[in-house]
């Protein structure tokens, strides 16, 4: 699968495989094992939902278990004490084994203990993910972590999530979200100064050529709708949809300020007990909170601006 479907890793030798954050690691020794179900749950690890992400040779396990711990840690909904609290430590003991002044002897037994006290009355399997996966790397890689214990002072370079936020049909590329690392515990995000640095101060978007693309997919040929965001930056977004005449977007409730802009066509725009008309030109801006809906009068292409709350990513 690595090598036939993903074409082989990029350099070095294989280490690891993680099948997502939900199983135990699969280790170089078990690469030729059948991805199925029963076969990957007879060395401890599982098929999940057929995503794989693969470590080489040059990344340390004890980061891969600092992320995986602090991914589920931030993911953690709360509504379950037990979870939070469990993954908490879990997290914050992983991150000070990299500290000389706050790791521990202790340190990868309370980490372990975080992670497997996390799965109590949870409604979600994510306290199960962390309790098994951070289990499995330290099961498995053991002397790594120990080899970090007796030197805290080794700093590794950083393993960062490779999250999936969009795919792009275009250069058939995944995106991957680069703001996962600022994400906190509560849901909102930081803005570090060295990604202030980066953030581009304008963009020019051309509708018509994104249109034209749109048109031409093969996606389009065969529904009556699409759409493609062109902009996705913190709490902003903006997503370009075509929709031919008849086709339907469902009712949907505004999680922050939306505003829909017609670049052609005409589409109706249900709102608030109201059906609003809009052509080329027009646009209607509808607050948080407030349910709407939209149908295509004729073939259409608009634009849809959304702001949300509870960011301060920028």
């Amino acid at each position: 699968m690595i090598d036939g479907v993903a074409g082989g890793p990029l350099g070095g030798e294989i280490k690891a495989v993680l099948s997502g954050f939900s199983a135990g690691i699969i280790v170089g020794s078990e690469l030729d094992t059948p991805a199925d179900f029963g076969s990957l749950s007879a060395i401890g690890s599982g098929l999940g939902s057929a995503g794989f992400i693969v470590v080489d040779t040059t990344r340390s396990m004890v980061r891969v278990a600092q992320d995986v711990a602090r991914f589920l840690y931030v993911e953690s909904c709360n509504q379950c004490p037990a979870c939070k609290h469990g993954l908490r430590i879990a997290s914050h003991t992983l991150d000070e084994m990299f500290d000389p002044k706050q790791s521990h002897v202790h340190s990868v037994d309370l980490a372990l203990f975080g992670a497997r006290s996390a799965p109590q009355a949870n409604r979600c399997y994510l306290p199960v993910q962390a309790s098994v996966l951070i289990s499995s790397l330290v099961h498995k890689f053991k002397p790594e972590f120990d080899d970090q214990l007796s030197n805290p002072s080794l700093k590794a370079e950083p393993f960062s999530t490779p999250l999936i936020a969009d795919f792009d049909e275009q250069n058939h590329r995944f995106v991957y979200d680069d703001t996962i690392a600022l994400k906190n515990p509560d849901w909102t995000y930081s803005v570090s100064t060295t990604i202030e640095e980066h953030v581009l101060m304008w963009r020019h978007i051309d509708f018509r050529h994104e249109i034209d693309k749109l048109e031409s997919s093969e996606f389009w040929k065969s529904e009556d709708r699409t759409a493609k965001t062109l902009v996705k930056e913190g709490n902003f977004r903006v997503v370009l949809t075509l929709m031919k005449a008849g086709a339907v977007l469902k009712e949907d409730k505004a999680e922050g300020n939306v505003s829909i802009q017609v670049l052609n066509g005409r589409i109706r725009i249900n709102v608030d007990h109201n059906a609003i008309e809009l052509e080329q030109g027009e646009m209607i801006i509808v607050n948080p909170g407030v349910r709407h809906s939209a149908e295509a009068l004729d073939a259409s292409a608009f634009v849809i601006f959304i702001s949300t709350s509870g960011s301060t990513h920028q």
